[in-house]
């Protein structure tokens, strides 16, 4: 071939590469990112001072009506507080509640 052709082929291999390299650095960055993300959010979650079906209920309502001042008025349903095991009353574990 064409030395002009070959260096060009070469180059093309050369970026080829860094395209590659660059990929894999930003897919690790994003999940350093998402670590991040997550540790800080259960870091919030563990400072405030609520039982965790309460946490469960408001993040419930929040999702079921998407603002932060219908959640203060807001309970979640008898059926999403059974389905991850916490009584409608109490927020309580229902499986903490067996022997009594």
């Amino acid at each position: 071939m064409n030395s002009k052709i070959d260096r060009v082929a070469r180059e093309i291999e050369k970026t080829r590469a860094k395209i590659t390299e660059a990929q894999e650095r930003l897919k690790e960055l994003e999940r350093q990112k998402t670590d991040m993300e997550n540790t800080e959010v259960v870091n919030l979650f563990r400072s405030v001072d609520i039982a965790p079906g309460e946490l469960a209920a408001i993040l419930q309502a929040y999702k079921e009506n998407g603002s932060v001042a219908s959640v203060a008025s807001t309970s979640p349903s008898p059926d999403y507080l059974q389905a991850s095991g916490y009584s409608n009353t109490n927020f309580e574990r229902q499986e903490d509640n067996i022997d009594e």
